[in-house]
Protein backbone atom coordinates (compact mmCIF):
# COMPACT_ATOMS: atom_id res chain seq x y z
CA UNK A 1 0.00 0.00 0.00
CA UNK A 2 1.55 3.28 -1.09
CA UNK A 3 1.45 6.58 0.66
CA UNK A 4 -1.05 9.17 -0.40
CA UNK A 5 0.55 12.17 -2.04
CA UNK A 6 -0.89 15.63 -1.73
CA UNK A 7 0.01 18.70 -3.72
CA UNK A 8 0.72 21.97 -2.04
CA UNK A 9 2.41 25.27 -2.73
CA UNK A 10 5.17 26.92 -0.76
CA UNK A 11 5.11 30.60 0.21
CA UNK A 12 6.28 31.60 -3.30
CA UNK A 13 3.54 29.60 -5.04
CA UNK A 14 5.87 26.81 -6.24
CA UNK A 15 4.05 23.44 -6.37
CA UNK A 16 5.40 20.87 -3.94
CA UNK A 17 4.57 17.21 -3.33
CA UNK A 18 4.27 15.79 0.15
CA UNK A 19 3.91 12.19 1.18
CA UNK A 20 1.12 11.96 3.74
CA UNK A 21 2.49 10.82 7.07
CA UNK A 22 1.20 7.44 8.18
CA UNK A 23 2.34 7.79 11.77
CA UNK A 24 -1.08 8.82 13.07
CA UNK A 25 -2.68 5.80 11.42
CA UNK A 26 -0.03 3.48 12.85
CA UNK A 27 -0.41 5.01 16.29
CA UNK A 28 -4.18 4.61 16.15
CA UNK A 29 -3.74 1.00 15.09
CA UNK A 30 -1.27 0.41 17.93
CA UNK A 31 -3.88 1.75 20.32
CA UNK A 32 -6.35 -0.78 18.96
CA UNK A 33 -3.83 -3.57 19.49
CA UNK A 34 -2.94 -2.29 22.95
CA UNK A 35 -6.61 -2.48 23.92
CA UNK A 36 -6.81 -6.03 22.59
CA UNK A 37 -3.68 -7.02 24.52
CA UNK A 38 -5.05 -5.48 27.71
CA UNK A 39 -8.23 -7.51 27.31
CA UNK A 40 -6.22 -10.69 26.81
CA UNK A 41 -4.08 -10.02 29.88
CA UNK A 42 -7.09 -9.34 32.07
CA UNK A 43 -8.82 -12.54 30.99
CA UNK A 44 -5.66 -14.64 31.31
CA UNK A 45 -5.16 -16.35 34.65
CA UNK A 46 -1.93 -15.42 36.43
CA UNK A 47 -0.12 -18.20 38.29
CA UNK A 48 2.48 -17.65 41.02
CA UNK A 49 5.88 -18.93 39.81
CA UNK A 50 6.88 -19.88 43.37
CA UNK A 51 3.92 -21.89 44.69
CA UNK A 52 1.64 -22.29 41.65
CA UNK A 53 -1.29 -20.54 43.34
CA UNK A 54 -3.90 -18.77 41.26
CA UNK A 55 -4.82 -16.51 44.21
CA UNK A 56 -2.80 -13.60 42.80
CA UNK A 57 -3.40 -9.85 43.12
CA UNK A 58 -2.26 -7.07 40.83
CA UNK A 59 0.10 -4.57 42.48
CA UNK A 60 -1.10 -0.98 42.13
CA UNK A 61 1.75 1.55 42.30
CA UNK A 62 1.42 5.27 42.92
CA UNK A 63 -1.21 7.24 44.76
CA UNK A 64 -4.60 5.71 43.94
CA UNK A 65 -7.99 7.34 44.17
CA UNK A 66 -9.83 5.33 46.82
CA UNK A 67 -13.06 4.56 45.03
CA UNK A 68 -15.62 2.03 46.19
CA UNK A 69 -14.44 -0.29 43.42
CA UNK A 70 -10.81 -0.09 44.60
CA UNK A 71 -11.84 -0.74 48.21
CA UNK A 72 -13.85 -3.79 47.09
CA UNK A 73 -10.90 -5.13 45.04
CA UNK A 74 -8.57 -4.61 48.03
CA UNK A 75 -10.96 -6.50 50.32
CA UNK A 76 -11.29 -9.35 47.79
CA UNK A 77 -7.51 -9.66 47.38
CA UNK A 78 -7.57 -8.75 43.69
CA UNK A 79 -5.36 -5.68 44.19
CA UNK A 80 -2.61 -4.78 46.68
CA UNK A 81 -0.99 -1.38 47.11
CA UNK A 82 2.66 -1.22 46.05
CA UNK A 83 3.49 2.23 47.36
CA UNK A 84 4.56 5.44 45.68
CA UNK A 85 8.32 4.81 45.44
CA UNK A 86 9.30 3.29 42.12
CA UNK A 87 12.87 2.12 41.58
CA UNK A 88 13.78 2.95 38.00
CA UNK A 89 16.91 0.77 38.08
CA UNK A 90 15.17 -2.48 39.02
CA UNK A 91 12.05 -4.06 37.57
CA UNK A 92 8.92 -3.34 39.54
CA UNK A 93 6.80 -6.41 40.29
CA UNK A 94 3.29 -6.42 38.82
CA UNK A 95 1.72 -9.25 40.85
CA UNK A 96 1.54 -10.39 44.48
CA UNK A 97 0.72 -13.96 45.52
CA UNK A 98 -1.81 -13.90 48.34
CA UNK A 99 -0.73 -17.39 49.50
CA UNK A 100 3.08 -17.26 49.68
CA UNK A 101 3.56 -13.44 49.55
CA UNK A 102 5.86 -13.68 46.47
CA UNK A 103 5.97 -10.58 44.30
CA UNK A 104 6.71 -11.06 40.62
Amino acid sequence: MGRAVRKSENAKGVPMLFAEPRRATRMANMGDYADMDAENVESAEVVCPRCGSRHVAQILHGMPAFTEELQRELAEGKVVLGGCDIDIFHPTPSYHCNDCEEEF
